[in-house]
């Protein structure tokens, strides 16, 4: 179904920028798309070694445009003032964070 979906460009961009500053990389993310893969489903979300992790929906626009609907990160220990990128994520609905 999302075979040929792609991840809105603002946020793609938001999540590359929430990362670089976070000094992290999304995993996995092949050909530079992040909503592929187990990222669409979520069934490797709560998996550990899945860290961050996000989930997509990819039935918007016909089944041609994914939006980051969850985000995890686990023990980042960051301190600071949260990135102003999580706007663009208009259709996040989870942020979970492990401690």
């Amino acid at each position: 179904m999302a075979q040929n979906a792609a991840t809105d460009p603002s946020e793609a961009t938001a999540l590359i920028s929430i990362f670089k500053q976070w000094d992290m990389q999304a995993l996995p993310i092949n050909g530079g798309e992040q909503c592929i893969g187990f990222a669409i489903n979520g069934s490797e979300f709560e998996k550990p070694e899945n860290n961050p992790a996000i989930t997509c929906d990819c039935t918007y626009d016909k089944n041609t445009t994914c939006h980051i609907t969850k985000l995890r990160v686990h023990a980042l220990n960051k301190r600071g003032v949260f990135p102003k990128e999580f706007e663009a994520l208009r259709y996040l609905a989870l942020l979970y964070e492990e401690t």
